[in-house]
């Protein structure tokens, strides 16, 4: 993710990528190319995106009506009583992203003080937690485990397909994922790399890709294909 391609970059542990070799690039989705972490990304290339959503079960919205904040379902959990259960993130970054935007909206760094009071919204909301998780929000909605999941789109558009009586909200305002592929500098089979991503990003293996995990592919021209 954009973060971790930062980090990587900032410890000189990626090597530069040849887009000679590369037979795919110009089929990039161009929104998901040049972000600030690696503006000409010439060391990481995105492959998947996802959206972070809430899932709903059906039973939770035949007995409550929606807060004007959808967040609120994920932060203000005491608003729908003492039996809601709901599902978090479990990565740590995502969780106190999340959190911090829904307590002082989109802020470059934040304060001390800031710090301490997501914190205690994220221990205050464990009290209504059924379990942390980023990749089992469709189990959990789809059993009735949980009423509720923060849960990135590939798993919710799983849960819709695997189960009954599930929804979702996108928040008003939300956060996009984007995955990307690189080559650490210690690799010594540079051409099997090439090779392997000239077939990873192929328009087959992106349908399969989605066909089974439901991540949002980076190449524009997969969308026709995808059932």
């Amino acid at each position: 993710s954009d973060y971790a391609v930062k980090k990587l970059l900032d410890e000189g542990l990626l090597k530069k990528l040849d887009h000679s070799k590369l037979n795919f690039m110009q089929s990039l989705n161009p929104l998901l190319l040049g972000h600030a972490f690696d503006p000409s990304n010439a060391y990481a290339i995105p492959f998947v995106w996802e959206l972070y959503l809430i899932g709903i079960a059906a039973d939770f919205m035949r007995t409550h009506a929606l807060p004007a904040n959808s967040w609120d379902l994920i932060f203000k959990p005491q608003n729908f009583g003492s039996d809601y259960r709901l599902i978090m993130v479990n990565d740590p970054v995502e969780a106190i992203l999340s959190a911090a935007y829904f307590l002082y909206g989109s802020v470059e760094s934040l304060t001390d003080a800031q710090i301490d009071e997501v914190q205690k919204l994220l221990i205050h909301q464990s009290a209504w937690v059924e379990g942390y998780s980023n990749v089992r929000s469709d189990y959990y909605l789809g059993t009735r485990n949980a009423a509720t999941a923060l849960a990135q789109s590939a798993e919710l558009w799983r849960a819709l397909r695997d189960y009954q009586g599930i929804d979702f909200v996108v928040p008003h305002e939300t956060f996009i994922t984007i995955e990307h592929c690189a080559i650490p500098v210690a690799s010594t089979k540079d051409d099997l790399v090439y090779t392997f991503l000239n077939y990873f990003y192929t328009q087959e293996s992106f349908k399969h890709h989605f066909d089974l995990f439901r991540s949002c592919p980076a190449r524009l021209d997969v969308i026709d294909l995808l059932n």
